[in-house]
C-alpha cells in the first residue's frame, strides 16, 4: 500500500512539474523542433564530415552547424529582405488613378464595358431609395411622393433608352407566348418592354385621373401598397433587362466586377494597402520586436543543432531510459521520425524550392518586376496541397495578358507554369520519396491543412509528423493487443464432440 501511495504521489509530482516544464519551455519548442528536423535531414552530411575530421565530434558538430546555417538561413533571409523591399515598392504604387486606368484597359480588351454606366447606377439607386424611403402619415402626401418617384424613374429610364438605341414604349409588353417566338436578338427589347411596362403602369396608377376614382381610404391605402410593391417589380425587371443586355448572368457578373466606380476603386486600393502593410510590410519591415525574437530563436536553434550533433545519440539513450515504452517501440518511433522527416518534409521543401526558383525564372523573362516577392509567394503556396504554385503563376499570366496587354507573354508564361513549374512537383516528390511515406494522400492533405490552421506555417511540417506518429502508435497498440490475445486463444480448451 505504501508503495502504491508513493508511486501515486510521484505521478502527481511528475504531472505538475511537466506542466511547469511545458510553460517554461513552450517558447523554445519551435527552435528545438527545427534543430531536430535539420539534424535528421543533414545527418548523412554530418557523418561524412565526422569521418573527414578523424572522429573529433566537437569540430564536426561545429562545422555541420555552420554549414546548415549558411545553406538554409542566409538564402532565406536574403530572399525575405528582397521580397519585403519589393512588397513595399508595390504598395507605394497602388494609386487609385493608375489602378482605374488599368481596369479600363482590361475592360476594353475583354469587351466588358458597361454601356451608359452612370445611368444604370442612377436607376438602381433611385429604385432602392424609393423602396426604402419613409413616407409621411398623410395618405394624400404619400400619393404625391410616390407619383413624383414614379415620374422621376420614368425620366431616368427614358434617358437610358437614348444611348442604348431603345425606344420608350407606350404600349404593353408582349406576353410569354409572343416572347417565345421572338429571335434571340429581340430578347433585349423584350426585357426592356417588360421593365417599361411596369414603370408606365405604376405611373398611371398614381396619376390624378386614376387616384380620383378611388372613393374610400381602404382603396387608397391598397393602391399605395401596390405602388410600393411595383417599385420592387420594376427593380427585378430592370435587373432582368440588364442581365440580358450584358450577355447573360455570367457575363453580366463579370461586367459588374470590371466596372467599379471611383469610390469602389479607392476602397479596393485602401483595403489592399492595409492588408499589404499588415502582412508584407510589417513582416519585412524588421521591427525591433521581430528582430529580437528572430535572433533569439536563431541562437537557440544553432545551440540545439550543435548539441544534437554532438550528444544526440547519448540524448536518445537517456530519453529511452526515462520513458516507460518498450525499447523496440521507441526505436520504431525514432525510425518513423527519420523516415517522415526525410520523406515528406524534405520532399515538400525541395519541391517548393524548385518551383519557386523555376517560377522566378519565368517571371523574370516575362517582365514582371517583383520577382523576389513572386518567388517567395510561389515557394510558400507550393507547400499547400491542391493549391500550389498555380495560385501565383495563373494570376501573373492573366495580369500580363489582360492588364498589360502582352497576350503572347501571358500565354507563354501560362504554358511554362503548367508544363514546368507545377510539373516539377510531380517529378521531385516521387524521386525523393521512393515509397518511404506510408501516409495516404488524403491524410497528407488534411494533416497539412489542419497543421497550418492550428499551428500556423510550421504546421506544414508538424502536421504530417503528428499523423504519422499516431499511425505508428496505433500499429504498436494493435500488435500488443494481438500478442495478448494469441496466448489466451492458445490456452483456451477446445470442446470435443460428444
Amino acid at each position: 500500500m505504501y508503495r502504491y501511495l508513493s508511486i501515486g504521489l510521484l505521478l502527481v509530482a511528475i504531472v505538475l512539474l511537466g506542466f511547469l516544464f511545458y510553460q517554461v519551455m513552450a517558447g523554445f519548442f519551435l527552435p528545438l523542433f527545427m534543430a531536430a528536423l535539420l539534424v535528421v535531414i543533414f545527418r548523412p552530411m554530418h557523418v561524412w564530415i565526422l569521418d573527414r575530421v578523424g572522429g573529433r565530434k566537437k569540430i564536426a558538430s561545429a562545422i555541420s552547424t555552420l554549414i546548415i546555417l549558411l545553406m538554409v538561413l542566409v538564402p532565406l533571409t536574403l530572399i525575405g529582405i528582397f521580397a519585403a523591399a519589393e512588397g513595399r515598392t508595390v504598395v507605394r504604387r497602388l494609386d487609385p488613378a493608375t489602378i482605374g486606368d488599368k481596369i479600363k484597359l482590361m475592360r476594353s480588351r475583354l469587351k466588358l464595358e458597361m454601356p451608359a454606366d452612370e445611368k444604370f447606377t442612377r436607376i438602381e439607386t433611385a429604385i432602392h431609395a424609393m423602396e426604402d424611403q419613409v413616407l409621411p402619415p398623410n395618405i394624400a402626401t404619400q400619393r404625391t411622393q410616390l407619383a413624383y418617384d414614379a415620374n422621376e424613374l420614368r425620366a431616368y429610364a427614358r434617358e437610358l433608352s437614348e444611348p442604348l438605341g431603345l425606344k420608350w414604349p407606350m404600349a404593353s409588353a408582349p406576353d410569354e407566348s409572343e416572347s417565345a417566338e421572338l429571335p434571340s436578338v429581340g430578347k433585349i427589347e423584350l426585357a426592356w418592354l417588360a421593365f417599361a411596362d411596369t414603370v408606365e403602369n405604376n405611373r398611371k396608377k398614381l396619376s390624378d385621373e386614376n387616384w380620383n376614382t378611388l372613393t374610400n381610404v381602404e382603396e387608397q391605402q391598397q393602391a399605395l401598397s401596390v405602388a410600393r410593391q411595383e417599385f420592387r417589380t420594376a427593380l427585378d425587371r430592370f435587373f432582368e433587362f440588364k442581365t440580358t443586355l450584358l450577355g447573360g448572368p455570367i457575363r453580366s457578373w463579370l461586367t459588374e466586377i470590371a466596372n467599379p466606380d471611383e469610390l469602389q476603386v479607392r476602397t479596393y486600393v485602401h483595403n489592399a494597402t492595409a492588408w499589404a502593410q499588415d502582412k508584407v510590410v510589417s513582416f519585412g519591415g524588421a521591427t525591433t520586436a521581430f528582430l529580437i525574437r528572430f535572433l533569439f530563436g536563431l541562437v537557440i536553434m544553432a545551440l540545439a543543432l550543435f548539441s544534437f550533433f554532438l550528444d544526440g545519440p547519448a540524448m536518445l539513450v537517456a530519453l529511452k531510459r526515462l520513458t516507460p515504452l518498450d525499447d523496440s517501440h521507441e526505436e520504431e518511433l525514432i525510425r518513423e521520425f527519420e523516415k517522415v522527416s526525410r520523406a515528406v518534409v524534405l520532399a515538400t521543401l525541395l519541391s517548393a524550392l524548385a518551383q519557386g526558383l523555376l517560377g522566378a525564372l519565368g517571371y523574370y523573362f516575362a517582365g514582371l518586376e517583383p520577382v523576389m516577392l513572386l518567388m517567395l509567394l510561389t515557394m510558400t503556396l507550393a507547400l499547400v496541397p491542391f493549391v500550389g504554385a498555380a495560385a501565383v503563376w495563373v494570376p501573373a499570366s492573366l495580369y500580363i495578358a489582360l492588364i498589360e496587354g502582352r497576350m503572347g507573354a501571358g500565354i507563354v508564361l501560362a504554358i511554362y507554369g503548367a508544363a514546368v513549374v507545377s510539373m516539377a512537383d510531380n517529378v521531385i516528390k516521387p524521386f525523393v520519396l521512393h515509397g518511404q511515406s506510408n501516409l495516404h494522400p488524403l491524410w497528407a492533405l488534411l494533416s497539412v491543412l489542419g497543421g497550418v490552421t492550428t499551428l500556423g506555417p510550421i504546421g506544414i511540417l508538424i502536421g504530417p509528423m503528428v499523423v504519422a506518429f499516431l499511425q505508428t502508435l496505433l500499429n504498436i497498440l494493435q500488435r500488443e493487443i494481438s500478442g495478448m490475445e494469441r496466448p489466451t486463444n492458445a490456452a483456451a480448451p477446445t470442446s470435443s464432440p460428444p
